[in-house]
């Protein structure tokens, strides 16, 4: 899965644990985080160009300034690192998202942070100030998921004027955004799964059982459940009532759209509930979801490829165009 790129851009010293919790926020939220960290065995004159070529290819520049400026760099007209990753951004048209830390009034800042402070207001950059460590990381995944929204929504003006399946499929998309506050939540409960080889022509084979002696199976623990996507083109997801399958399924389903965010030539996910009768085919369940999604040309029906199931309960996700999700 392709994630878009996040540059963090701080003060150092003074900032690493700040800095360590925006960098594990930005992977929460499917982005590629990148900072000047991240070249510790660099040689110091060539650690400019590694950050500010980093800032200019980022979709995002998370900046965050508190009271120090940084040491100012002959090699960039006497700026600091910081502020030269600013520019180089800027200049690439990259989304900057700066925060301020809040300075008591009877502090005294130094001129060159307080020009840049006021610098970064002007640009029309600043999202806004902290107080904190706490609210900072509120600030900043809100932020992010504002990013996110504007995203799908470029996505949804692009793709309005193709053909009324994509079309429809991206209506559909946008509304899995509304899940973001509820999934920030999902904690990852730990599963196990059994990876069973088969041949050429049991490929279609999907969920029959095989013979003892043709079926080596090999159990693989997973700390999240979704990793199987990563294992299976087809799983079910088992467990007791009330362990959590369908908030999973709905993790599995929010992970596998932002990847058809990226690129709509991959699988959409189209989440199926329960009310089918058991003796209708599954393959007409799938093409009625579609329709009822507003689909109006289906496509050949897709295979069943993930399931979550209890002895009572039964729901499942498939992918479009005949590809596994």
């Amino acid at each position: 899965m392709f994630n878009p790129r996040a540059y963090l851009s701080s003060s150092y010293p003074d900032l690493i644990e700040l800095r360590n919790a925006a960098r594990l926020i930005m992977a929460r939220h499917h982005f590629d985080g990148r900072g000047m960290e991240d070249y510790d065995c660099v040689a110091a004159s060539d650690l400019i160009a590694k950050c500010t070529g980093d800032a200019a290819r980022a979709e995002v520049l998370v900046l965050v300034v508190a009271a120090r400026y940084g040491t100012p760099v002959p090699r960039v007209g006497g700026r600091s690192l910081v502020e030269a990753e600013y520019d180089a951004a800027a200049r690439a048209n990259a989304e900057v998202l700066a925060f301020c830390q809040e300075i008591p009034a009877d502090v005294q800042l130094e001129e060159s942070v307080a020009r840049f402070r006021e610098r970064l207001l002007d640009d029309g950059r600043l999202v806004g100030t902290y107080t904190d460590l706490s609210d900072f990381q509120r600030k900043l995944e809100k932020a992010l998921i504002a990013h996110w929204t504007r995203r799908l929504e470029q996505a949804r003006k692009v793709w309005e004027a193709t053909d009324d399946l994509t079309r429809t499929l991206c209506y559909s998309l946008l509304s899995i955004a509304e899940k973001e506050d509820t999934l920030k939540k999902y904690v990852p409960l730990r599963a196990t799964t059994t990876q069973v080889k088969r041949s050429a022509s049991q490929a279609d084979a999907l969920f029959e059982a095989l013979p003892e002696e043709q079926a080596p199976a090999a159990t693989i623990v997973l700390e999240d459940p979704a990793d199987a996507l990563k294992e299976h083109r087809q799983f079910y997801l088992a467990g007791e009532l009330g362990a959590g399958k369908t908030v999973t399924l709905c993790a599995i389903q929010y992970q596998i759209a932002r990847r058809f965010v990226t690129d709509p030539r991959t699988p959409y996910p189209l989440f199926v509930d329960n009310d089918w009768d058991p003796t209708e085919e599954f393959e007409d369940v799938v093409k009625r979801a579609l329709l009822s999604a507003g689909v109006a040309e289906v496509v050949p029906p897709a295979r069943s490829c993930c399931s979550s199931t209890t002895s009572s309960t039964a729901r499942g996700s498939a992918g479009r165009g005949g590809s596994g999700t």
